[in-house]
């Protein structure tokens, strides 16, 4: 036979009380919920007697508040759902009745859960939908909470995520950025325009949410990068050949790198819309294709060796070759297509000629693709039409996880765990005995 005893020493503070610290605690320790209801009594009545004096005190006319009775409270937390008789409080000056302990554990009038099952909930949104996790949180910790509770956590927690992002963004320059947009089902059978800009560390390959905007155009989107201020002057863009992008996000002394494999898809696109034959587009798209990744081969080969010179030689043939294309092109009467080459030659060769100067860029806009994966793994069901401030708030918690991990482990830290209010010494003594 196992017993447990609670014995310790509870230092309270005007702040507010971490139940989720506690939690934690007592999960790692393998007790039970009753534990946590004697620990959350005890730590009430120290509270209770810090204001109102100790029970049946003489000294009671010193105090202005005094006891007013109890009612019991349910909390739900990782533990499962605790009960305790909830202190109600006096202000004898106003006559106000309160339960200032409830406010100490971060749970409102009219909640029950606590933050860590608010955590979980989040979590979990971020790869099923409202009424799977309602269903896995069920499942894994025995607790009932209803898919619009969920969609409430995501209401109010969203927000918070987006502002410690945007505090996280604002601590360092953006070298290079790059954006992309996508499209979702919404109410009504209208469509949801969905723009998301990324900064990125190319050293590093560390990225940050600057912005996820939903129904919004492209210039209020770049508008509201600009007015952030953390975009150096002579960054750089990696996007496709969409010119919203480019419009709204480039400044004046910015780069841009169009993305290659966008190209030469863009150029097999437009050889069909103007009626060109098959066979002849699979051998341009082929020949394009050829120049433009014998560049990006001897790009990496010739940074490695240090032969800069070689390398210049690489993109000046790989420009004189593209030229010969469009004029080929154009000769043959696909006009569109000579004018889309024509225009986005020096775009195609910006990486290698960054790479020169020291600075290694991608010349493809993988990395905001992988991002629209998610995206699409998450919002672009069949059955999901979202309206714009639910799916806004959805992706903020999504991207801010998918993108800056560190942010989004440290906010969570701080708001269920860290700023530890309550420092308690538990000693559990565990006495066996064999029967």
């Amino acid at each position: 036979m196992t017993s447990f005893q609670f014995k310790g020493t509870l230092t309270m503070s005007s702040e507010e009380i971490n139940i989720g610290s506690l939690v934690r605690t007592l999960k790692e320790e393998k007790l039970e919920g009753q534990v946590l209801r004697n620990i959350l009594e005890d730590l009430q009545e120290a509270l209770t007697t810090r204001l109102c004096g100790r029970r049946y005190g003489r000294s009671m006319e010193a105090y202005n508040y005094r006891r007013a009775g109890k009612r019991m409270r349910t909390v739900i937390t990782k533990a499962g759902r605790v009960q305790f008789r909830l202190q109600k409080i006096t202000d004898l000056r106003t006559g106000r009745v309160s339960t200032p302990f409830l406010k100490k554990l971060g749970v409102g009038r009219r909640e029950r859960c606590t933050r860590d099952i608010k955590k979980a909930c989040i979590d979990l949104i971020t790869r099923l939908s409202y009424r799977d996790t309602s269903n896995s949180i069920k499942d894994t910790l025995s607790i009932k909470v209803s898919k619009s509770r969920v969609h409430d956590f995501v209401r109010e927690i969203a927000p918070v995520i987006e502002a410690a992002n945007q505090v996280n963004v604002m601590m360092d320059r953006v070298e290079c950025i790059t954006a992309d947009g996508t499209k979702t089902h919404g109410l009504n059978g209208k469509k949801n325009e969905v723009n998301v800009v990324i900064g990125f560390d190319p050293r590093t390959n560390k990225k940050k949410l600057l912005k996820a905007h939903v129904n919004k155009n492209w210039g209020k989107t770049g508008r509201e990068v600009k007015d952030m201020k953390v975009v150096d002057e002579d960054a750089v863009l990696v996007s496709d050949a969409e010119k919203a992008v480019r419009y709204a996000l480039l400044e004046k002394d910015m780069q841009y790198q169009m993305c290659v494999r966008h190209a030469i898809n863009d150029v097999s696109y437009k050889m069909w819309h103007e009626g060109m034959p098959l066979e002849e587009r699979k051998g341009i798209q082929k020949e394009t294709s050829k120049i433009l990744y014998t560049l990006k081969n001897s790009t990496d080969r010739h940074i490695q060796d240090g032969n800069h010179r070689r390398l210049e030689c690489r993109i000046n043939w790989a420009l004189k070759e593209l030229k010969r294309v469009a004029r080929c092109l154009r000769d043959d009467g696909y006009r569109k297509v000579w004018k889309f080459i024509q225009n986005s030659g020096n775009h195609l060769v910006t990486y290698a000629k960054l790479a020169m100067k020291g600075m290694r860029i991608p010349h493809t806009s993988n990395l905001i693709e992988r991002l629209m994966g998610e995206i699409a793994k998450r919002v672009k069901n069949k059955w999901a039409h979202w309206s714009t401030n639910g799916l806004e708030n959805l992706l903020n918690i999504l991207l801010v996880r998918y993108t800056s991990k560190d942010t989004y482990k440290k906010f969570w830290e701080d708001y269920v765990y860290q700023n530890k209010i309550i420092k308690a010494q538990l000693i559990i003594n565990r006495e066996v005995s064999e029967f």
